[in-house]
């Protein structure tokens, strides 16, 4: 950042000198950013997976032959499958979809991506003319904004506080 390069006389006045390397700086600030973006982008990912294993659904309850068990009182079943209602964020049947969610970085342009790599994610996050939406990565990313902006920024807080305490990049 800035640094101190000493003290020297030159013609009777006693001189002293401060540099600064904006260079420096900005890979230090981009080193940070792309740190907070890799934490964040797989925060992100975590909601996304956490929205569709572990919340609620309310759907309807599917039987496979042979397999699905119903309670007498007809409330709680074993080897069949709920799925998730219109709006909800889809129920895991076989946990493909979980499975295909991943991250990729573009370094340079300091962008983080979660990508659903199930052919059926499309359809599922903003629905069909045959079904409605069950999104799921959207309100991942709206659940995680302000944390992703609050992990970026404290990355970025910490590295230039280092860069301070040791005395600047020069």
């Amino acid at each position: 950042m800035a640094g101190f390069c000493g003290s020297a006389a030159s013609r009777g006045r006693l001189m002293a000198g401060v540099n600064f390397n904006p260079d420096l700086v900005t890979q230090a600030v981009r080193r940070a950013a792309m740190r907070g973006i890799v934490i964040g982008t797989e925060r992100i990912r975590s909601e996304a997976i956490n929205l569709i294993l572990n919340t609620q659904k309310t759907g309807r309850l599917y039987f496979r032959s042979g397999l699905s068990k119903l309670s007498k009182s007809g409330k709680s079943f074993s080897g069949g499958h709920r799925a998730s209602a219109p709006g909800e964020p889809p129920a895991s049947d076989t946990g493909n979809l979980v499975r295909r969610i991943d991250v990729q970085y573009d370094r340079k342009a300091l962008i983080g991506y979660v990508v659903s790599r199930a052919d059926y994610s499309v359809f599922l996050e903003y629905g069909t003319q045959r079904m409605a939406a069950r999104p799921f990565m959207r309100p991942a990313a709206a659940n995680c904004k302000d944390e992703v902006e609050q992990i970026i920024s404290w990355e970025i807080k910490l590295e230039l506080e280092s860069i301070a305490k040791s005395g600047g990049l020069t």
